[in-house]
């Protein structure tokens, strides 16, 4: 009677753990991957918007001004379909691809710190800041194009606030980081996976030992 307990108990036990973990898991894994998924798609559909290289973007401000280096460029002159077309290039050069979706979506959130910030600098003209319909930042979003021509201005140095190119190396890295997402779940998934495996083994251990010294003292 005993042992059929035992059997049935243990039975209950490696049935019960696998689904609770599958069902708990399942929402998370789909959301992540949902999200990958989607950038995937927005990619696609989105991909002629960024053919235009940032050497050709540079070329094109530079032709337009009749000079032949940045340094002797006039930022009051540049404008912002030219900035927002720099940034884009830049961020498309720095991070091709899906990766270049989700600092999109990043950056859409960041421009109304980002103008405000940047108010009182005088050197370059900012955009009206507009909330879109959707209240998040889409490739033709106010919020999404004040990004990019904040870019594409400070690239070109036209900004007080954060001059050069070394600001965007730097953000370009923060946001890339966001990439380890996937990799820092998988290593949680296979934490909980060998913690479940040995908690499991640990009762198995302790239901043999008691079983065994039950049975001796009879």
């Amino acid at each position: 009677m005993v042992k059929l307990i035992v059997l049935i108990f243990l039975a209950m036990l490696f049935q019960a753990r696998p689904a609770n973990a599958q069902m708990g898991m399942t929402p998370l894994r789909q959301g992540f991957e949902g999200q990958v998924g989607t950038a995937e798609a927005t990619n696609q559909e989105k991909s002629e918007n960024h053919e235009a290289s940032l050497d050709d973007v540079l070329a094109e401000i530079l032709s337009s001004q009749q000079v032949e280096s940045t340094d002797q460029m006039d930022c009051g002159n540049v404008l912002d379909d030219q900035f927002e077309r720099l940034g884009d290039a830049w961020m498309e050069t720095m991070h091709p691809g899906k990766s270049h979706e989700y600092m999109e979506r990043m950056m859409a959130r960041l421009s109304a710190l980002d103008s405000l910030a940047g108010e009182d600098s005088g050197q370059a003209r900012l955009p009206a800041l507009e909330r879109s319909d959707s209240g998040q930042g889409g490739e033709d979003s106010a919020s999404l194009r004040s990004s990019h021509i904040t870019m594409g201005q400070r690239y070109l140095g036209c900004r007080n606030d954060l001059r050069g190119r070394g600001w965007h190396t730097s953000m370009m890295g923060m946001m890339g980081g966001w990439g380890g997402y996937g990799g820092s779940m998988t290593g949680l998934w296979s934490f909980w996976l060998v913690s479940w495996v040995l908690v499991n083994i640990l009762l198995i251990a302790l239901i043999r030992y008691f079983w065994k010294k039950g049975s001796s003292t009879k």
